[in-house]
């Protein structure tokens, strides 16, 4: 068995009382294709995923059959949208997800849609997107930009958890093929919105949304738009959590200036000044 080195390890680790390791993005991707092989021994051939070019609008990826948002306002086509989650075919076909819908609250007309991978423990059990360690810190980001939940939009591209064989409170991040079979669905919450800013969080995301490869500090310097949204990456509000570096602080800092700008939020010099370096 190709992975059995890789689990007699784990379980050295586990024995030694570890319960979390780090991977590189390059080993997670070899982790993903040893559980995709595991609970799909006779899997089918993925549809393609569309690629969004830099600094131009993205086509949506029509589903087969296609099912599209109905309704006139935002709330009606994010109820809409709720029920084609829940009857979703394709996604009901990969058998790599859990069956709890993690779904946004019905929104405002948000001008600011903040994007995750997919949901996490604390987000299925309160069934509501970026609650637990990483929605506090979340809640702490939208503070400082003088925002709260209720004037922005959070929600992830998946809609549920990512499964593991006797899964608890550990995550996975989603597969490519989980990806691709929402894709429609998360641009049809993006148009129905019609957000002014689109801001990802984390690799998962941006990678998603840019279709670029490579790792999130490289994402980020570029520009990109979505859908003929302007797009901006940035970390995962989890990342602050176990990384103190003043300068990462301040990159997402910078990024949430960068929408704040687009949308002609107004900014204090405080604001401005937040986790800057110190003049000598």
């Amino acid at each position: 068995m190709i992975a059995q080195p890789l689990i007699n390890y784990l379980k050295q680790l586990q024995a030694k009382g570890e319960t979390h390791v780090s991977l590189e993005p390059q080993a997670r991707e070899i982790m993903r294709e040893f559980y995709l092989r595991a609970v799909q021994p006779h899997p089918t051939q993925a549809a393609p995923v569309p690629t969004t070019e830099k600094d131009s609008p993205s086509s949506p990826l029509t589903p087969t059959p296609a099912r599209q948002v109905t309704g006139s306002s935002a709330t009606e086509k994010l109820t809409s949208l709720r029920e084609l989650w829940l009857q979703n075919p394709s996604l009901k076909a990969l058998g790599t997800l859990r069956s709890k819908l993690v779904f946004p609250p019905t929104p405002q007309q948000s001008e600011i849609m903040f994007i995750g991978e997919a949901p996490s423990y604390h987000d299925e059990r309160s069934g509501t997107p970026f609650v637990g360690p990483a929605g506090e810190k979340l809640d702490g980001i939208l503070k400082a930009m003088k925002l709260n939940r209720s004037m922005v939009h959070v929600t992830c591209i998946l809609k549920f958890r990512p499964s593991l064989p006797n899964q608890t409170t550990n995550n996975r991040s989603a597969s490519t093929e989980e990806l691709a079979a929402a894709r429609h669905l998360i641009d049809q919450e993006i148009l129905a919105l019609k957000p002014k800013v689109i801001i990802t969080l984390g690799e998962g995301a941006a990678q998603f949304f840019t279709s670029q490869q490579t790792d999130l500090d490289t994402i980020r310097t570029a520009s990109y738009t979505y859908l003929s949204t302007p797009l901006i990456t940035t970390y995962h509000p989890s990342f602050l959590l176990h990384n103190q570096d003043t300068k990462d602080k301040r990159r997402l800092w910078e990024d949430m200036l960068k929408a704040m700008q687009l949308i002609g939020l107004p900014i204090d010099e405080k604001q401005r000044g937040f986790f800057a370096p110190k003049k000598s």
